[in-house]
């Protein structure tokens, strides 16, 4: 069961807000502490990163053989066109799959670390692969959904890209606990969806909150990164063979994938941290617990305290 949140009736609005921004920002300073004591969970990401190279790879490279492309233009149009669709979805089901899967052993393995116990990268892979029906479930959803996203994207006009940008906002604000309830519960992603909303009534503040922080922690990151980059470019001879070209690119991407790295597992251990908050889930370990709980003092903790797993 959600844990409630209620509020003062006599607390203003401005007051709310200053304290979900005070709340926000002491969670995203927390999941950064604690990735600073877990170094070992940025495994899962950058793990997920390289299947994922492997699957672009694998979807690229035949187009790349003259033999295999001439077979696919000389399909008739109509076959092409199914062809491509089938191709589209399938890349769209695989990515969702490989960072949903490597996303649940990332959760698994911090809710296993809050509760005082000892996770490694091979615990939460293990404890992913128990909930493999529901993440291929929630793989699947989420790739039809993507991929409905992307036709009504390139419709070719404003209209579309903002309605395209409202839905996927909306969906990943609502579903936003669905994979610490499918690790947790075990449920299917319908089930999880429903009490992810149930959830999300209660912790939006946060979310938003989280979503902005962590979007602006990686701006400010890019800000060096993005700057080296243009005094490069600008100081670079006209004459430099590819080769040096390409140790540019290098060095700019490498720390640009780094803080996408960075940022990406600070905001599932974020959500994860919330998750087990707002679920009154028992939490006994080296992390400063109380501050965490003290930084949602506003959920009035009306359940015992559920372990976990």
């Amino acid at each position: 069961m959600v844990v409630e949140r209620k509020m003062p009736e006599s607390e203003s609005f401005l007051s709310q807000l200053r304290g979900t921004i005070s709340r926000s920002w002491e969670m995203t300073k927390l999941s950064y502490s604690f990735l600073k004591d877990h170094k070992e969970l940025v495994f899962f990401p950058i793990v997920s990163s390289i299947v994922m190279l492997i699957l672009i790879a694998s979807f690229v490279i035949p187009f790349l053989e003259p033999d295999w492309f001439q077979v696919f233009e000389n399909e008739r149009n109509s076959n092409k066109e199914i062809m491509i669709g089938i191709l589209l979805f399938l890349y769209y089901f695989l990515s969702y799959f490989i960072i949903i899967f490597f996303n649940a052993g990332l959760v698994s393995s911090t809710l296993i670390i809050i509760t005082g116990e000892k996770a490694s990268f091979s615990t939460g892979i293990s404890l992913a692969v128990t909930r493999l029906p529901q993440i291929i479930g929630w793989a699947f959803i989420s790739a039809i959904f993507g991929l409905l996203l992307r036709v009504i994207e390139k419709m070719g006009n404003r209209f579309g890209e903002t309605v395209s940008a409202f839905l996927g906002t909306t969906w990943s604000l609502i579903a936003y606990f669905v994979l610490p309830t499918v690790v947790v519960e075990g449920v299917g992603p319908i089930n999880a969806m429903k009490k992810s909303f149930q959830i999300f009534k209660s912790t939006w503040g946060e979310i938003i909150g989280g979503n902005i922080s962590f979007a602006l922690i990686g701006f400010l990151l890019m800000i060096p990164i993005l700057f080296i980059a243009w005094i490069s470019k600008e100081l670079m001879p006209d004459n430099l063979t590819d080769f040096y070209h390409t140790i540019f690119f290098a060095v700019i991407t490498v720390p640009s994938l780094l803080v996408i790295l960075l940022t990406s597992t600070l905001s599932t251990i974020y959500s994860t941290l919330l998750y087990a908050c707002a679920t009154g889930h028992d939490m006994d370990s080296d992390i400063d617990v109380k501050k965490l709980q003290n930084s949602l003092g506003s959920f009035e903790q009306g359940n015992e305290p559920r372990p976990w797993p």
